[in-house]
């Protein structure tokens, strides 16, 4: 999937985001039962830093919506 690529995963909080296009409005990011726990609007940039520090270790989905398609991709974090 080339719309966003992220890093470092796994993470110890602060994960970048990296995306193809402007064209992206948002990201989300879930947990492991698909509840969000995270919703931002994106002012079309070519990157955004969020910050997951504050949730406990584990996995979860951060989803990004473009104009045109969306992407999930799985990340882990480990403190």
């Amino acid at each position: 999937d080339k719309l966003f690529q992220i890093a470092p995963n796994p993470t110890t909080g602060l994960v970048q985001m990296d995306f193809a296009e402007n064209s992206i409005k948002e990201y989300k990011v879930y947990d492991a039962t698909g509840r969000v726990l995270i919703q931002q609007k994106v002012s079309y940039t070519n990157y955004e830093t969020v910050d997951l520090s504050h949730l406990a270790n584990g996995t979860y989905f951060i989803e990004v919506l473009s104009d045109e398609q969306n992407s999930i991709k799985r990340i882990v974090l480990s403190k």
